[in-house]
């Protein structure tokens, strides 16, 4: 092998070394580590998917920031290269060599930071389940039940399903970042039309879609479950958001403070104790899926 090539290959070993023994790490800790006490599966916690999702990202931020701090080194071997042999460099070949590095290390340190991102956004879903999943377990004292993260499908999740006896809540959360105030609102204000959500530098309608789409999922596999149709109440709510209803529409929008409110307001039970706890008992069966 030539020697221009030599030097820079001998500097990515000691990284291709130290991430092949990382992934070799995890490997041993996922199959061969000691086995926990407790094997029953627990149920879902409010964010259990951005908390994994999050810990994957994190898995693969380490592993792309391995090659990001080995690739510079690569390049200043590269560049040295012929004057610490003393050989001549080939007239473009070794340009295109460091161009190359460079563009990979550019391409590396650009997926690292949106990987962190990425993590960033997972985080702050968490974050925002979390509020409104304590804000939930307090209804469980009131004789409702409160399942979180709610698995349809392969990729899929509902944040939170309460089953009361004024009847069954698929609850969306979304954690949105506050901007500055604009002239018609303040930062902390959001507008309900019935049909989308105005900010106060946005309007957004994908939110109350998804909230209904999956409140409609929810009573398919309740349906299905209890072989009867099971009535759905699709809600979203921004924790941290002053909402301001104009028009009511398919979606109740609210912060989750006023949840309380909306699932033991008053009126005749839409439930009997009996079909809610027939209606639970397919749900825990579903989100009884985490290992200790």
């Amino acid at each position: 092998m030539s020697p221009l090539l030599l030097y820079p290959l001998l500097t990515i070993v000691p990284a291709g070394i130290l991430a092949a023994t990382v992934k070799v790490w995890r490997w041993l800790e996922d199959f061969k580590g000691p086995r926990m006490p407790v094997t029953d599966r627990l149920l879902r916690s409010p964010g259990e998917t951005a908390r994994r999702n999050a810990e994957k990202l994190d898995d693969k931020a380490t592993d792309i920031l391995i090659w990001v701090l080995a690739l510079p080194a690569t390049l200043l071997v590269s560049s040295m290269a012929p004057r610490l042999i003393e050989l001549r460099p080939i007239p473009g070949f070794w340009t295109f060599v460091l161009i190359a590095l460079a563009a990979a290390f550019v391409l590396t340190l650009g997926r690292f930071i949106a990987l962190l991102k990425d993590r960033d956004n997972w985080r702050l879903d968490f974050s925002g389940e979390r509020a409104v999943g304590e804000e939930l377990n307090m209804l469980m004292l009131e004789g409702c039940r409160v399942f979180h993260d709610f698995p349809l499908a392969e990729n899929g999740n509902i944040n939170h399903v309460v089953v009361a006896p004024s009847g069954v809540y698929a609850i969306e959360t979304k954690a949105k970042r506050k901007l500055k105030s604009s002239a018609s609102q303040k930062a902390h204000e959001v507008v309900y039309d019935g049909k989308g959500l105005q900010f106060p530098h946005s309007y957004e309608r994908e939110d109350t879609v998804q909230a209904k789409k999956q409140a409609e999922r929810l009573g398919q596999f309740l349906c299905a479950a209890v072989r009867s149709p099971v009535p759905v109440n699709p809600v979203l709510t921004l924790p941290g958001w002053y909402v301001i209803s104009k028009r009511t529409g398919d979606v109740t929008v609210l912060n989750p403070k006023q949840i309380e409110s909306l699932v033991l307001g008053g009126g005749p039970p839409a439930l009997s104790p009996e079909r809610i706890r027939q209606i639970a008992r397919h749900l825990d069966q579903r989100c009884r899926d985490v290992e200790f």
